[in-house]
């Protein structure tokens, strides 16, 4: 049976691993000395920025972890595990940023380098990030969480609109329009 809450989580995964693999892009090309696409970098950064910390990490907070907190275990540890990692990286943002505004401003090889090194390893850290909670805490909901708690956590994701996704608040959909035209091809959005 598929899950609305994993198909939701889901499906922001593959549109963070998207955006992830453009950044990683621009990141080889500063590392070979060009200039990255500074439009499409400043509209990926304003993303991570943006989208994150505000959308997709509270609704695993408030809704999926502590389901599976409440069994504790396995669940618990692994709960602990990406709540570190979620704190963790508003830091890495927070660096990309600054040095995607370095590059912007300067061009310098020196910037051209710093953002070379902040995209590549939040790109790598949030590709490591997704794959820990498919592969591993996923599964575990699968197995351990009751189809009561499937069924108020099916409801809370159901009432949770993505932006990005849906498209509901037009900020969101014009800047990921923005992103998949200054991208692609292909975007896979």
């Amino acid at each position: 049976m598929t899950r609305k809450t994993l198909s939701v989580l889901g499906a922001e995964h593959a549109v963070l691993i998207s955006i992830a693999r453009l950044l990683e892009a621009e990141a080889l090309r500063a590392g070979r000395g060009e200039t990255p696409n500074l439009e499409l970098v400043g509209s990926i950064v304003e993303y991570l920025r943006d989208y994150p910390c505000q959308f997709h990490h509270p609704k695993e907070e408030r809704l999926l972890f502590p389901a599976l907190k409440s069994h504790g275990g396995e669940g618990a540890a692994a709960i602990a595990k990406l709540e570190a990692e979620h704190a963790a990286e508003e830091g890495l943002i927070r660096s990309l940023d600054m040095a995607a505004a370095e590059l912007a401003k300067t061009k310098t090889a020196t910037a051209k380098s710093a953002f070379a090194e902040a995209a590549t390893t939040y790109a790598r850290f949030l590709e490591g990030h997704v794959r820990e909670e498919e592969d591993r805490v996923f599964p575990l909901a699968a197995r351990v969480l009751s189809e009561e708690e499937w069924a108020r956590l099916d409801g809370a994701f159901g009432a949770h609109a993505d932006p990005l996704l849906r498209g509901e608040h037009e900020h969101f959909r014009q800047l990921r329009r923005h992103i998949a035209a200054l991208g692609a091809p292909p975007f896979g959005m």
